[in-house]
């Protein structure tokens, strides 16, 4: 489920980038700006002010319009975090994500992640299953598998 603010918020990004559709940068910037007039709405800011707002703001630029979609895209879901952190990883390849994030102060060094994960069980239950399910094929076939050495 999400908002009509977010739904505007994708179809600006659809239009920048070009997906299944033609480039329209120009579109683009119509919903780009509505999108943040209704999150301005959303989140208790008078109609007056949310309209002067979005229309103060920048036009998007004819190249790499989505990255200034992004950003408020990702302000916008302020109050739901894993949406927010989604958004903030499908922006762009790791390091060049909208926004820059950095490690919080005293958090351990390494990179910010990017995904959760799975637990062990989780992961290769699926796998020791299948192995199961041939081994128990294989037992009522009679068959037995050579495996070819690569030497």
């Amino acid at each position: 489920m999400f908002s009509y603010q977010e739904e505007l918020f994708y179809e600006a990004e659809i239009q920048a980038r070009g997906l299944r559709v033609p480039v329209n940068v120009a579109t683009a910037n119509l919903l780009y700006k509505s999108a943040v007039e209704q999150s301005c709405l959303y989140y208790g800011v008078d109609a007056a002010t949310a309209k002067t707002f979005s229309a103060g703001l920048p036009d998007l630029p004819a190249v790499s319009p989505e990255k200034l979609i992004d950003y408020p895209h990702w302000i916008d879901k302020m109050d739901r975090g894993v949406d927010a952190f989604t958004q903030w990883r499908r922006s762009g390849p790791e390091g060049s994500e909208v926004p820059a994030l950095t490690l919080p102060v005293g958090a351990p060094a390494g990179p910010l992640f990017r995904r959760y994960e799975y637990r062990l069980r989780q992961k290769f239950l699926p796998i020791l299953m299948h192995l199961k399910l041939l081994l128990s094929f294989t037992k009522k076939c009679g068959s037995t598998f050579k495996f070819k050495s690569n030497e």
